[in-house]
C-alpha cells in the first residue's frame, strides 16, 4: 500500500522508482538493461485511453497497451490507487503482452468516490467482463500487482471467469482488517502512515497517533478529512457489524475459492506476511502454486540493491507468464510450495509442506527480581523454580516506543541497541550465549502467567538476537489485549508470526515484555471501551509470575 510519499520505499516502487525516469525519456530499453532483463521480443503501439464503465455508470480511467503486430495477446490487468503502475504495463508490452492499467475509483482519472476495497471487488469483476470483450485479448489473462494492487486482486478472486490462469500478488491478501488492527490494536505504522501518504499533507504520523481524542485527529488535523479513516477509528472489533458488512466478509474469504494457481510474494517482516501464510495454506490450487518469501519489510531493506531486488522479482513474473498464459515449457521455475530465503546467506530453500518438520526448543523465564534491567532476567531450558512475581507500571500517557518491527512500512530490523529495555516499564530475559547457530523456522509461542490492576490493559512481547558486538536485532514482536479481572493471574497465549531467522554463535536470544509499542500501535488507554474515544490517563500495575517461549527449529 503506497503513495507519493511512499514510493522510495515500498519493495515495488524500488520497481517505480528506476524505471519511472527512464519511461519518462521513453528509455524503457535503458530500465532493462539495468535490470537485467530479457531482451524485448515487441514494440509497442500508441497508447489507447478509454473510460469503462462500471455497473452504476461510474466511468474509471483505463489505458490499454498492446503490442506490434497482429493479435489478439495473453493480457495482463492492473487496477491501481498510485498511477506508477503504467510503468509495469510499460514492460510488460515489450514482452508481447497485452496490458490494461485501470485508475481504481475515486483516485487520479476516474471517476467516483474513493474508499479504500469497498467497490474494489464489483468494479474488478466489472473489469475483467468489460476486458472479455474485447478482440485483442486471447482468453488467457492474468491479474499483477503488489500490497493494494494486490489487495484488488483477491477482493474478487473467487468470482474471475475462467480466462483469468493465474494471480501474481505480492505483499498482500485480502482480509483488510488484519492491517487496520492486530488483536485489537490500531496499527498507526500502516494505515496513519498510508493515509497520510494518500492525502499529500504535512501533518505527521507522530501528530496523529498523540491527538486525543484520536477518533478526532482526520478532522482536525487534515485539510480534508477522511471519512474511511475515521471508520476505522471507529471500529476496533473484528466481530461487529463494520467488518461484517460486505465487502469484507467476502474479500477474507475469497481466496478459498481461487480457481487458478498463483504465484504469491512477501517479506519476512511485512504486516501481510502472516495472513499470507494463512491464504496459500487455504489455496485450492496450492499444489500449482508458488509461495516465495525473501528478507526485508514492506520496504525492502536500507542496503536493498533495486537492481536486483526488482529485477530478479520481474525476471520470475515473465517466466510465470510464459507459462501459465502462453503455456510455454520455462526452465528456472520455482517448484510448487514454500521458497524462503534466510537472513545471512541470503539463500532460498525450498520447503514443499508447511510448517515443517521442525524440532523445538524451550526456553522457560526466571530469575524475575532483576528482569527490569536489560537482560536481567534469564531464560534457560530448564523449568524456573517458583519465585515472587515482578511488576512495573504502564502509563499510557508515556508509552515504551516503538522501534522498527513489522507492522509498518519501514525496514523490519533494525538495531534495537538497549532504548527499549532500559525503560521502566520493560521486563527483560536473556539465554545464555549460544554454543552453535540455532535456526528458527515456524511461529515461535509466548505463554505468561500475569496480572494487570486495569480493566482492561496490553502486552507486548519482542524477541530480539542481541550480537556478540553488542547490536540488538529484533526478530519478532506481537502484542495482546487481556481483561483485568478484577486483577486476577490469568495465562495469556501470544503467538508470534512465522520466521525464518538464524541466531549466530556467541549471541543471546531476548525476549522482552511490557505493554506498548508507539506509535507503531496505539497506547492501550487501560480502560475498556472504543479506544479512539479515551483520554490516556489511567495507569496500571503490570504483574508477571511466569512464562516460557517455545522456539520451532529446523
Amino acid at each position: 500500500m503506497g503513495t507519493k510519499l511512499l514510493k522510495g520505499t515500498l519493495f515495488l516502487a524500488l520497481l517505480l522508482a528506476v524505471l519511472a525516469c527512464v519511461a519518462y525519456w521513453q528509455r524503457t530499453a535503458l530500465a532493462r538493461v539495468y535490470l537485467e532483463l530479457p531482451a524485448f521480443t515487441t514494440d509497442a503501439r500508441p497508447l489507447i485511453t478509454q473510460r469503462v464503465n462500471m455497473r452504476d455508470g461510474t466511468a474509471l480511467a483505463t489505458r490499454i497497451y498492446l503490442p506490434e503486430g497482429d493479435g489478439p495477446w495473453p493480457t495482463i490487468l492492473i487496477r491501481d490507487p498510485y498511477s506508477f503502475y503504467r510503468v509495469s504495463c510499460g514492460m510488460f508490452v515489450r514482452y508481447g503482452y497485452a496490458c490494461v492499467h485501470q485508475d481504481v475509483r475515486g483516485r487520479f482519472e476516474s471517476e467516483g468516490e474513493w474508499y479504500p476495497v469497498i467497490n474494489e471487488r464489483n468494479d474488478g469483476l466489472d473489469t475483467l467482463d468489460w476486458l472479455l470483450e474485447q478482440d485483442w485479448q486471447d482468453g488467457n489473462i492474468a491479474t499483477y500487482g503488489s500490497s493494494y494492487v494486490g489487495i484488488v486482486q483477491w477482493a474478487m478472486v473467487d468470482e474471475m471467469p475462467p480466462e483469468v490462469k493465474t494471480l501474481v500478488a505480492d505483499v498482500s491478501h485480502g482480509d483488510m482488517y488484519e492491517i487496520v488492527y492486530h488483536n485489537g490494536h490500531f496499527i498507526h505504522g500502516t494505515m496513519t502512515y498510508w493515509m497520510l501518504g494518500l492525502v499529500e499533507t504535512e501533518t505527521t504520523l507522530e501528530a496523529m497517533a498523540a491527538y486525543h481524542p484520536n477518533r478526532d485527529s482526520s478532522a482536525n488535523l487534515l485539510a480534508t478529512p477522511q471519512r474511511w479513516y475515521e471508520d476505522y477509528l471507529a471500529n476496533p472489533d473484528k466481530s461487529g457489524d463494520y467488518w461484517n458488512t460486505s465487502p469484507y466478509p467476502e474479500m477474507r474469504e475469497a481466496h478459498k475459492q481461487a480457481r487458478m494457481p498463483v504465484l504469491l510474494t512477501a517479506a519476512w517482516h511485512d504486516f501481510f506476511l502472516d495472513g499470507q501464510f494463512k491464504v496459500f495454506e487455504e489455496l485450492p490450487r496450492r499444489a500449482d502454486s508458488v509461495f516465495m518469501v525473501r528478507t526485508g519489510s514492506h520496504s525492502a531493506s536500507p542496503d536493498a540493491d533495486a537492481g536486483e531486488l526488482v529485477g530478479g522479482s520481474f525476471r520470475l513474473t515473465l517466466k510465470w507468464l510464459a507459462h501459465h498464459l502462453r503455456q510455454e515449457s520455462v526452465s528456472g521455475l520455482p517448484a510448487p510450495g514454500y521458497h524462503l530465503q534466510g537472513h545471512l546467506d541470503g539463500a532460498t530453500t525450498h520447503y514443499p509442506d508447511w510448517p515443517a518438520d521442525n524440532g523445538k526448543i524451550i526456553l522457560h523465564l526466571d530469575n524475575l527480581a532483576d528482569a527490569g534491567k536489560c537482560d536481567g532476567g534469564a531464560m534457560g531450558e530448564t523449568p524456573a523454580a517458583a519465585s515472587a512475581s515482578v511488576s512495573f507500571e504502564y502509563d499510557p500517557a508515556n508509552p515504551a516506543p516503538s522501534r522498527a518491527g513489522s507492522y509498518q512500512f519501514e525496514t523490519g530490523v533494525l538495531d534495537q541497541g538497549n532504548d527499549y529495555c532500559s525503560r521502566p516499564d520493560v521486563l527483560s530475559f536473556a539465554s545464555e550465549p549460544l554454543g552453535t547457530p540455532i535456526t528458527i523456522l515456524g511461529a515461535a509461542d509466548v505463554t505468561l502467567a500475569v496480572a494487570t490492576s486495569a480493566a482492561a490493559s496490553a502486552f507486548i512481547v519482542k524477541l530480539q538476537e542481541r550480537l556478540a558486538d553488542g547490536r540488538v536485532l529484533n526478530i519478532r514482536e506481537n502484542i495482546v489485549t487481556v481483561d483485568g479481572a478484577d486483577g486476577d493471574r490469568q495465562d495469556i497465549a501470544i503467538e508470534l508470526a512465522p520466521i525464518k531467522w538464524t541466531a549466530r554463535a556467541g549471541s543471546t536470544l531476548r525476549l522482552d515484555i511490557s505493554s506498548s509499542s508507539y506509535p507503531i500501535f496505539n497506547a492501550h488507554p487501560n480502560v475498556p471501551g472504543l479506544w479512539s474515544t479515551i483520554e490516556p490517563s489511567t495507569t496500571a500495575t503490570q504483574s508477571l509470575f511466569s512464562g516460557q517461549i517455545t522456539l520451532p527449529i529446523e
